[in-house]
């Protein structure tokens, strides 16, 4: 690992055990065993190692498991082996490491409201993750086997699922497992109508 992604690290290690205010370049150039300039040099500022932390931590809780989803995608034969597959995946979203992914993006989000540098990587990076979405709606699409009964953008879907699945935080953090459940069937009865016209 080179310098530039070990004082990376440090920070990201730093800001999820302390969040940003924690964050200290003393230590994260202790931590890193380089040079304070070093940061400096790599980042710019304190700021910018935290925009550049904040922008990995964003990135690596997007699209997981969409390779798989796509293979599978690929290789099936039917609008209903699809809608299966989707059904399933969705179903991903209420695990607790889902549950983390999310509460990690919204920090990130949260923090990128008043960083326009962050907020210009947070979007890039959104965007990047989102490809694999399109990707996807679009090959459903081309099949006649998604948004037949709609003229809807495959890009729009994908901004959509994102702020879906970004949303249920907000039902998680009620900690009522039955608002969770109706909020899950909910959101999977509109993307199922949005997709196939159908439940």
């Amino acid at each position: 690992m080179n310098s530039r992604d070990r004082m990376l690290e440090a920070a990201i290690a730093v800001i999820e055990e302390r969040g940003e205010a924690g964050l200290r370049v003393d230590e994260i150039a202790a931590a890193a065993e380089v040079a304070k300039p070093s940061l400096y040099h790599f980042f710019g500022s304190r700021d910018g190692l935290i925009a550049a932390a904040q922008a990995e931590r964003y990135r690596r809780t997007r699209n997981i498991g969409l390779d798989e989803v796509m293979r599978k995608v690929e290789a099936c034969t039917s609008a209903d082996q699809f809608a299966e597959i989707i059904r399933l995946w969705v179903v991903s979203f209420s695990s607790e490491e889902a549950s983390r992914r999310r509460a990690v993006r919204l920090e990130v989000l949260g923090s990128s409201v008043s960083r326009p540098e962050l907020r210009a990587e947070v979007l890039k990076s959104s965007d990047q993750a989102n490809e694999g979405l399109v990707e996807l709606v679009r090959f459903a699409t081309s099949r006649g086997w998604a948004l037949q009964s709609v003229d809807i953008a495959p890009e729009a879907v994908a901004l959509w699922l994102e702020g879906l699945w970004n949303g249920r935080y907000l039902v998680e953090a009620h900690g009522d497992p039955a608002l969770v459940e109706d909020w899950d069937n909910v959101t999977t009865t509109a993307l199922f109508r949005l997709l196939f016209g159908s439940d």
